[in-house]
């Protein structure tokens, strides 16, 4: 009895003190740069895929998210804060801007001129 006990004390604490963590594996339907602000270069996404995980924090407000490795020829490979709002995460830091909705619609930008990209994807939860 004692070691049930202990098992689902640990259970709890462990659940109380992590946040929730959801892999979102996606498929690229855009992507498009441009290059020294005036060529635009559209990208072949045939195939292109990547995952994604997001941690909420305590709260379930505030997020993290943070791609796999697989995604590093795409995205930068420092983690983005953010938030729920409306069960949708939206992300950025000074770069990059990311959000993806209940249904999987991914939208990622990054901003470090003179180059820009633009990602859309598909994604589901795993």
């Amino acid at each position: 009895m004692k070691k049930l006990l202990l098992v689902l004390v640990l259970f709890i604490s462990t659940k109380a003190f992590s946040g929730d963590t959801v892999v979102y594996y996606c498929t690229m339907d855009i992507w498009v740069q441009t290059f020294e602000i005036k060529k635009l270069e559209r990208w072949s996404v045939k195939d292109e895929k990547f995952t994604f995980q997001i941690t909420k924090d305590e709260s379930g407000d505030k997020a993290t998210l943070k791609f796999g490795e697989d995604a590093y020829n795409y995205f930068e490979k420092w983690p983005i804060k953010g938030n729920f709002v409306s069960r949708k995460f939206f992300g950025n830091d000074l770069v990059q801007s990311v959000s993806i909705t209940p249904e999987g619609e991914f939208i990622y930008t990054n901003n470090f001129s003179p180059n820009s990209t633009l990602i859309t994807a598909t994604c589901s939860k795993f």
